[in-house]
Parts: structure tokens; sequence; C-alpha cells
């Protein structure tokens, strides 16, 4: 999922994780176990280029709303003086 996100550089979510096929990440089980139904990975970037990347988790099935997890804009934070 982090790996599609950063190869892409878009946000990537999986509605249901118990769903056959939907996410076969090593950790699989591991998320199932504690409760985790949905994720969404979401590329950091910085003058278009890959700089990290941020994943979500909830207990409830279902898509992320966009508007809950997009932000768009450059940052109007001044670089740190020297």
């Amino acid at each position: 999922m982090v790996g599609r996100t950063a190869l892409t550089l878009q946000p990537v979510q999986i509605p249901d994780i118990s769903v056959a096929g939907a996410y076969e990440g090593r950790i699989r089980e591991d998320l199932i176990a504690l409760g985790v139904r949905a994720l969404v990975a979401v590329p950091i970037l910085r003058e278009g280029r890959l700089i990290g990347g941020l994943v979500v988790n909830r207990t409830q099935p279902g898509e992320f709303r966009r508007t809950r997890w997009s932000c768009s804009g450059r940052s109007r934070r001044s670089p740190p003086s020297r």
C-alpha cells in the first residue's frame, strides 16, 4: 500500500482489509486482529518530490471521505533562519 502510494504519488485507500484480495500486506492478519478495517495512505510531497507518507487506519470499514484526508497548497511557514 505504501509502496503503491510512493510509486504513483497518489493517495491509496482500502475500504475493508478483511475482504479477500483487498489487501495482501504482510501485516494484514495482525491489523485485522487489532480491529483495523480501513486504511488510507497519502504521499507527502515537497515541490513534486516524495519526502514521506502518512497511513491512517480506522476500525470501521468504508471509504475515507476525500475532504478528510486531502491537503493542498503550499506551506505558509517561512523557512528556518540560518
